[in-house]
């Protein structure tokens, strides 16, 4: 995202290309985001609180781009990616069974957590919560819709969900090992019960 009249260049970082064990290793690779102070704080109060007040002393000591200050990112350029695409560009979110919802749904909600952006978060823990359900009666009813989705993709016509050798499960299951750790990193405890469920069911099917 590049905005003409942005206020502000957010700054992320790729890992170099090539190997690191070569004799000229590489910088990483950044990225440059020129987004709105505005927006953010208005999403996220981590935001908010930052850009509070007069920043114009700061603003002129950082580092400066295109005429505004430079602000590193510590976190993972693809999480920034989709953490300000969700502010910017709202659209529905990937669903289970989508190749995207894995990394998309939980680039945002880590970033909503750490950054403070509340409706955005809660946004998130709805989809999470959908998909991990307290409910037994939701969870089995889960179970059935992914197991119509993978009969209806032609090439997964005979796939059993909990097939090991199956690398393509990932786009009709969501992975409860990865799910557990996102429940605990970001705080969606009521969830926890629901996945660890489905990794005792899953380790049972092998």
């Amino acid at each position: 995202l590049w905005f003409s009249d942005g206020s502000i260049v957010l700054r992320t970082s790729l890992p170099p290309q090539g190997s690191a064990e070569s004799d000229n290793p590489q910088s990483p690779r950044r990225i440059l985001y020129k987004v709105h102070k505005a927006v953010l704080a208005l999403h996220a109060r981590a935001f908010a609180n930052l850009f509070h007040g007069n920043t114009s002393a700061s603003d002129a000591a950082s580092e400066q781009y295109d005429g505004l200050s430079v602000m590193d990112m510590p976190d993972p350029d693809e999480d920034v990616h989709w953490f300000l695409r969700a502010m910017y560009v709202p659209s529905p979110n990937p669903s289970p069974g989508s190749p995207k919802f894995g990394p998309v749904y939980a680039s945002i909600l880590r970033l909503a957590t750490k950054y403070q952006a509340e409706e955005l978060r809660k946004s998130m823990i709805e989809v999470f919560m959908a998909v991990w359900p307290t409910s037994l009666t939701r969870w089995s009813d889960n179970q059935s819709a992914y197991a119509a989705l993978a009969k209806d993709i032609r090439h997964l016509n005979t796939l059993d969900i909990y097939n090991e050798d199956t690398e393509d499960m990932s786009l009709i299951y969501p992975d409860p090992a990865v799910a557990l750790r996102l429940a605990v990193d970001c705080a969606i405890p009521n969830s926890v019960p629901s996945i660890y469920y489905d990794l005792f069911r899953l380790q049972a099917s092998y």
